[in-house]
């Protein structure tokens, strides 16, 4: 992937696609196979999703806090996102970030251990650290 592309994936747009494409697209992402656990010594073991693309280059790590689920499941807004992301192809690592309350994120202790337990998730499966970049949910 390209520069250009990579700097802007981050602001992707969900609306670029027309919305039959939009609810196919989001109907289409499956995190069943997905799963895979993050490990870091500050936070634990973390659940997150590997959405690989091919051919490998830029991933992007989405954090999940609790509002961006919906009945157990990432909410559509973030389907949405995901499903803009690899149709770029972008590779994703959702990260479930609901675990730890809110005063531990404010201070980012928690936070910066998920990015830090994504990014090398990400780097031990071949993504050049210079492609990895840390996005929101929705």
């Amino acid at each position: 992937m390209n520069a250009q592309a990579l700097a802007s994936f981050g602001t992707a747009r969900v609306d670029a696609y027309p919305p039959t494409a939009r609810c196919a697209a989001v109907n289409a992402i499956e995190l069943a196979g997905a799963r895979v656990h993050l490990e870091d010594p500050t936070v634990g073991v973390v659940p997150a999703w590997y959405l690989d693309a091919k051919p490998r280059g830029a991933a992007a790590i989405v954090p999940l806090p609790s509002n961006a689920w919906q009945d157990g499941q990432p909410a559509a807004a973030v389907r949405a996102r995901v499903a803009t992301l690899q149709q770029q192809g972008v590779s994703v690592l959702l990260v479930d970030a609901r675990r730890r309350g809110i005063l531990a994120l404010c201070f980012g202790a928690d936070a910066r251990a998920y990015v830090r337990a994504a990014r090398g998730y990400l780097e031990d499966r071949g993504h050049c650290p210079d492609d990895i970049e840390v996005v929101r949910a929705a």
